[in-house]
């Protein structure tokens, strides 16, 4: 018998010592590495065993305060029409020299490719025989206006020489406008001088952004050659939500970033704002410039931009006040035994205080203004 109570005593010491064991797993499972509970949204924060509560330099409350209103929109850099162009062939042609590639600088009137192609020669030819034609029919024409004046010709023959002279002026002047496309001078065609290669210029001053063509290329007249770029003048375009269309006007600050580097802003101003509205986007835009910085915006590069339109009676609360918990700005309430995080919905920042959107939550409420120490 006194076996039987030995054996039971036995088994409630190794059954209450596995359930201490389970107990220690599960405490292990829901406490972090540093020994404190994970904190939450509502779940009260014990002041620091050393420090206790905050003292009065430590605490805060919400505060009225007249902040910018801005409206916050995207956009690209962009360059005034007048200052892209392309270059195309006004005639196909082979590529027989490239003198440049992407990222060159090239100045306006400067050579940028050499083409070759017997078309060239062909209509050298026909212009020389047309002019040829035009002299003769010329003087025909003259000779049978004075016959006729004499009345040696009948009308009709005065009537066909006009009309052959007529054409062929028409032939040689359109053949000219031809070749002063293809920069060929036609007083140099008079002594025989017929030129195979042609020259392609660059029409402004600029960056070559693309390169389409290289040497041995049958380069026809829809293909182009390079395209350039003037970003001396680059302007800032940005699309603002029509609703916000009776807000934004000339002369207004606007404060804008890379999307890819928030560190650094720059500021210039609205100078135009469309009146026409995307139907697809419901957006219009509104440019500005860019010229007066001294940090180069490419043409092209995306832009995040904020548009003062006055100001707003807000309230607010410093900066350094907020922390993160759950991936999301909360403050810590002061409370008899601890700090209760309390969750903000925040809006624009400024000079280090932030828009509190949400203020009823803390009404009335003293919040710690530095909880680092509260969150170790």
């Amino acid at each position: 018998m006194k076996k039987q109570y030995v054996l039971l005593f036995s088994l409630v010491l190794l059954m209450g010592a596995r359930g201490c064991s389970r107990g220690k797993e599960k405490n292990k499972d829901t406490t972090p590495a540093n020994g404190q509970a994970k904190v939450q949204t509502g779940s009260l924060i014990p002041f620091p065993p050393n420090e206790g509560a905050p003292g009065k330099n430590n605490q805060a409350s919400l505060q009225k305060m007249k902040m910018t209103k801005k409206i916050h929109c995207q956009g690209v850099v962009k360059a005034h029409p007048r200052d892209m162009a392309v270059v195309t062939p006004p005639m196909k042609g082979f590529v027989r020299q490239l003198n440049h590639q992407t990222g060159d600088r090239v100045i306006k009137g400067e050579i940028i490719a050499k083409l070759s192609h017997p078309g060239y020669l062909k209509l050298q030819q026909k212009y020389l025989s047309a002019k040829s034609h035009l002299d003769y029919y010329r003087q025909d024409y003259k000779r049978q206006g004075e016959l006729a004046v004499d009345e040696a010709a009948p009308l009709k023959k005065v009537q066909q020489a006009q009309a052959r002279f007529e054409d062929y002026q028409a032939r040689v002047k359109s053949m000219e406008k031809q070749l002063q496309m293809l920069h060929i001078d036609p007083e140099q065609l008079k002594n025989g001088n017929q030129i195979s290669t042609i020259a392609l210029q660059a029409p402004i001053s600029g960056t070559l952004t693309r390169v389409g063509v290289k040497q041995g290329d049958l380069a026809k007249e829809e293909r182009i050659i390079c395209h350039i770029i003037n970003q001396n003048h680059n302007q800032l375009q940005l699309d603002v939500h029509e609703r916000y269309s009776n807000k934004i006007h000339t002369g207004q600050k606007i404060t804008f970033h890379r999307l890819s580097d928030t560190s650094h802003s720059y500021t210039t101003r609205v100078k135009e704002i469309s009146n026409y509205v995307d139907p697809n986007s419901y957006s219009f835009y509104v440019r500005a410039p860019l010229s007066h910085l001294e940090v180069d915006f490419k043409h092209g590069r995306h832009i995040e931009a904020y548009i003062s339109v006055g100001t707003q009676n807000v309230v607010a609360m410093p900066e350094e006040a907020l922390v993160t918990i759950e991936n999301k700005p909360h403050a810590l309430v002061i409370k008899e035994k601890g700090c209760l995080p309390v969750l903000m919905k925040t809006g624009a920042s400024q000079k280090g205080w932030v828009h509190i959107k949400n203020p009823e939550t803390l009404s009335g409420e003293k919040f710690v203004l530095h909880p680092s120490p509260f969150l170790e």
